[in-house]
């Protein structure tokens, strides 16, 4: 599977693209946190989207500690891209061989701070965003938790890339898939002039 690194203009770039694709003009925009904050904030500056409510949702999973996080992190910073792009491959081979152990009861113990929005009236129409959908784990469960709040409305995905197509979600929208993607945002994203 290829990698990509992505700048910040070819993000938004990316982000053009994406948002020419979403026929639809969604009533909420729900962001899965930490991937969306920067797309959020694009599609905020976007006239197709000025009547959509915004929203965003973490899930709750095992927390890393704060040390080994930045440890982590200053790792990637300090080796080559070949080498981190390595990582990044098994990673991903990885969770392609978990997609098939994954359950819905397993799902269902996946806590996600509740979503709060308070609308006058129900939303016909949803749209969920991520950076990217590997297992679809994260999409899922968002998606499911938004369908019994609203059950009257249609939910849509878009994400920029859909690294595994085997995903227990499939996007409606998408820019790439089968491919790595490396964010300004990403863990181990260094600037032209570091890589």
């Amino acid at each position: 599977m290829k990698v990509e690194t992505l700048d910040e203009k070819q993000v938004s770039i990316a982000l053009t693209q994406l948002v020419q694709e979403i026929d639809f003009r969604p009533e909420l925009i729900v962001g899965i946190l930490n991937g969306s904050a920067e797309i959020i904030k694009y599609l905020k500056q976007q006239d197709k989207f000025s009547e959509s409510v915004f929203y965003q949702v973490k899930l709750q999973r095992k927390q890393e500690t704060v040390k080994r996080k930045k440890i982590m992190r200053f790792l990637a910073k300090q080796l080559p891209y070949f080498i981190v792009d390595f990582l990044r491959k098994l990673e991903s081979a990885k969770a392609r061989k978990s997609i098939a152990a994954i359950t819905k009861e397993n799902l269902e113990k996946t806590k996600i701070i509740p979503i709060e929005i308070a609308f006058k009236k129900e939303p016909q129409t949803i749209l969920i965003i991520d950076d990217a959908i590997d297992t679809g784990k994260t999409m899922y469960v968002v998606k499911k938790q938004l369908q019994q709040k609203f059950p009257k409305a249609t939910v849509y995905v878009a994400c920029i890339a859909w690294t595994l197509t085997e995903a227990i979600v499939k996007p409606d929208y998408f820019w790439k898939k089968e491919v790595l993607i490396r964010y300004p945002w990403s863990k181990d994203y260094k600037s032209r002039k570091n890589a």
